[in-house]
């Protein structure tokens, strides 16, 4: 568990949008007055248009690449794993276990689940691993296991040694009900 403070950010003091143009020194200056502060800032990958599929070695490559080289340049304390929509359909409906032998049968997990412990890597000693998975990627998976349905599943398992917190989005349901345990939503 993760004890960092919780600070409020008065987004008047936000100084990284210049009369809408963004100013890269000034939204490092921001980054390095929240760690001043005590609160570490991870970047995060992914979000809702943010369709990342890594079918090849190359494409896993480039990736960590760049993202290592992000993060490097902005010197954020950790990385949030956010992929949704298409980014979670790895077409491993068929997987049955969740080892790492049995998820190298399939490329495009098995690149994200190398992907995300190449960057952990890199970055060294104390930098943070964050996922934030829809409810489908994760819950959903007891109901039925298929392309999106429980697909954040084998990620979750392969890089459980590295992951610092995961916060799975019940507020990001739709139409899907979350599992239940008297009156309480049951978390991953």
């Amino acid at each position: 568990k993760l004890n960092w403070p919780v600070l409020p950010i008065n987004y008047t003091e936000a100084n990284y949008q210049t009369h809408g143009d963004f100013d890269k020194c000034q939204f490092k200056g921001d980054i390095k007055a929240l760690q001043d502060r005590g609160v570490p800032v991870l970047g995060s990958v992914g979000g809702q248009n943010g369709h990342v599929e890594l079918n090849t070695v190359t494409e896993k490559d480039t990736f960590v690449n760049g993202v290592v080289a992000i993060l490097n340049e902005y010197g954020f304390d950790g990385l949030d794993i956010d992929f949704e929509g298409s980014s979670m359909n790895f077409s491993a409906s068929a997987l049955t276990d969740f080892s790492y032998s049995s998820v190298s049968n399939y490329p495009k997990l098995k690149n994200v689940i190398d992907a995300v412990k190449e960057i952990d890597t890199q970055m060294g000693s104390g930098f943070h691993i964050t996922a934030a998975p829809e409810v489908q990627y994760v819950q959903q998976g007891s109901t039925a296991f298929a392309d999106n349905w429980g697909s954040f599943l084998p990620v979750i398992d392969n890089i459980r040694g590295i992951l610092d917190y995961i916060h799975v989005q019940l507020y990001n349901i739709g139409a899907t009900n979350g599992l239940r345990t008297g009156n309480k939503l049951i978390g991953y």
